[in-house]
């Protein structure tokens, strides 16, 4: 009698949906690690993303500095600024209350708003030492290098990404 009329295979219907059962949770855990590996390739990008603008935007500093002699003011971290001319424009002083910290005034560096921008598309705080912003603070660019270099000077300007805020 031929093998596929001794009913044999026929007796086993429940194997079929074991193997499908089987080849489904395989498939979920190579997805799983697929969408994980994913997710860590993003973040990595953000980092790097926000590494960079941090990056243009105090190199956008040091040229204010070498020019003003002094850092500028943050912008107003206000959402009816949002898409504004007055968005990302520096305020006028910020020696007073919380003014040392908000946006980064990226029109007044002559930057782009996506370079004031973390990974993420969010506005990056910026925090600046509120005697470090009028011309008798006497900075250069040297100085700024030397404060964000070098770990035992405490320093007077700071970006973060836009969680920070």
């Amino acid at each position: 009698m031929p093998f596929w009329n001794c009913g044999y295979l026929f007796d086993n219907k429940g194997i079929a949906l074991l193997e499908v059962a089987l080849a489904l949770v395989v498939l979920g855990i190579l997805s799983g690690t697929s969408l994980m590996l994913l997710n860590s390739q993003k973040n990595m990008m953000r980092r790097h993303i926000t590494q960079t603008h941090q990056e243009r935007v105090l190199h956008a500093v040091a040229n204010y500095v070498n020019r003003y002699g002094m850092l500028p003011c943050p912008a107003k971290r206000v959402e009816h600024y949002a898409n504004t001319a007055e968005e990302g424009v520096a305020q006028k002083t910020c020696t007073q209350g919380t003014a040392w910290m908000g946006a980064i005034p990226f029109r007044t560096l002559g930057l782009q708003r996506k370079l004031a921008t973390d990974g993420r598309g969010r506005l990056m705080t910026y925090v600046v030492h509120p005697h470090k912003t009028t011309p008798t603070g006497a900075l250069n660019a040297t100085m700024i290098a030397q404060s964000l270099c070098k770990s035992h000077i405490k320093p007077f300007l700071d970006v973060r990404d836009g969680a920070s805020s």
